[in-house]
């Protein structure tokens, strides 16, 4: 049976939260219709042998080695290079974003709907164990986006998200950001120029326990990487 849905997670120091994560795929997905690839950043941790270890019992599991750190965007980017699947599913390791959603998501997909985004940021959505600083900083920016770029989509920072991989085909060769949130705000603009229709659907995001590892994201130091991305982008 073909792969229908591949899942793109990217990892640097995930060692511990690759077979809950596998797990909770497995939860809610038929083995057969998936696969799930880890897109390793080269990890201290040993997080390509766990990946390698659980890949021998499940089989939908791959490792690809991007072997350098070069941003989630890119990790993200290499991933669909390698994706078999009619549909690509980007996916945190953290579980922040849960797969249960996924269904939900699924359900809106159609000839008039290309991409789904699970969203922070609708009416029956919600976010948990975040900070002020980081729930209402994202929430701005993404207000701040909507009018600068004239959109209706109100999460196009999240990278949880599923879409046609025609998508990423025919915007690939244009995409130049590497970093997040700046790669998921650049391949949304380009969909929606390209005339691919966009959808969200509500999710309830947990941030990261403490017991889940470190976030890797200096948020200060991506939102101005992004801004000045923003500024090039709408007035080049």
């Amino acid at each position: 049976m073909k792969n229908i849905f591949s899942f793109i997670i990217p990892v640097y120091n995930e060692k511990e939260n690759i077979l809950p994560t596998i797990k909770e795929i497995y939860k809610y997905f038929d083995k057969k219709k998936i696969e799930i690839l880890f897109v390793d950043d080269n990890s201290p941790d040993g997080s390509a042998k766990e990946i390698e270890k659980h890949s021998k019992y499940y089989k939908s599991v791959k490792l690809i080695q991007h072997g350098k750190k070069d941003g989630i965007g890119a990790a993200l980017q290499f991933g669909c290079k390698y994706a078999k699947g009619e549909y690509l599913i980007f996916l945190d390791a953290d579980l922040s974003q849960s797969p249960k959603y996924l269904d939900g998501m699924i359900s809106l997909l159609d000839d008039k709907t290309h991409m789904v985004i699970g969203s922070r940021y609708l009416n029956k959505s919600n976010i948990l164990n975040q900070s002020v600083f980081r729930r209402y900083g994202s929430l701005l920016f993404n207000i701040f986006l909507q009018i600068v770029f004239l959109l209706k989509v109100k999460d196009i920072t999240h990278s949880f998200r599923i879409f046609k991989k025609e998508i990423f085909d025919e915007t690939k060769n244009q995409i130049s950001e590497k970093g997040h949130p700046s790669f998921l705000i650049q391949f949304t603009l380009l969909a929606i120029k390209k005339n691919f229709q966009i959808k969200e659907y509500p999710i309830t995001f947990i941030d990261r326990d403490i017991t889940q590892g470190v976030s890797k994201l200096s948020v200060m130091k991506e939102l101005f990487k992004s801004l000045i991305f923003v500024f090039r982008y709408k007035f080049k």
